[in-house]
């Protein structure tokens, strides 16, 4: 995913409590409007935090609250007061075209045993594993004998075809030499 991609949503600016909990400083959206977005079919889940320059993401495990232009989210893998020091300060940005495909958390097991290739064609390998680090879920994948990780997020998937089980990806430059 490209920054150009996203939308600053806004700013980690406190740790609240022992928990992981932050609360965000929105930039360009009242927190209203955030709370609404938490309501509908197409819920706000994700928020990307700008880590070593490439944006992460960071599933929303609950918004908390929402008052004026604040928010008080809970982000998975955020589950210590170290943990929400780590991150404060972050821009916290989200996708233009942010919205749900499905309940994407329960569903990436079924991916198991998929292939996985590149934007060109290329063959990265099979998934053999889901599995959650950091709050992030991830791809475990068989590339030629090396166990390797990418980032199991649906908004680097470019397609899926079940029947020949075959994802296609927009994996970041360099990651597989592609």
């Amino acid at each position: 995913m490209k920054k150009e991609e996203c939308i600053l949503l806004g700013k980690i600016i406190k740790v609240q409590g022992y928990q992981g909990v932050v609360q965000v400083k929105l930039q360009h959206q009242s927190a209203d409007d955030l709370s609404r977005t938490g309501h509908q079919k197409n819920k706000l889940e994700t928020v990307f935090l700008i880590i070593d320059g490439i944006p992460v993401p960071f599933f929303i495990e609950e918004i908390l609250s929402t008052t004026g232009e604040r928010a008080i989210l809970k982000l998975e893998g955020v589950d210590t007061r170290e943990d929400a020091v780590d991150i404060l300060g972050s821009a916290v940005y989200i996708r233009k075209t942010s919205g749900v495909r499905g309940n994407e958390r329960e569903n990436l097991k079924k991916f198991a045993g998929f292939i996985i290739y590149d934007t060109m064609g290329n063959e990265i390998g099979k998934i053999v594993d889901v599995q959650n680090m950091a709050g992030n879920r991830i791809f475990l994948v068989d590339h030629l004998g090396e166990e390797r990780m990418i980032p199991a997020h649906m908004d680097l998937v470019i397609d899926i075809n079940d029947r020949e089980e075959t994802i296609i990806m927009e994996l970041p430059d360099g990651l597989f030499g592609t």
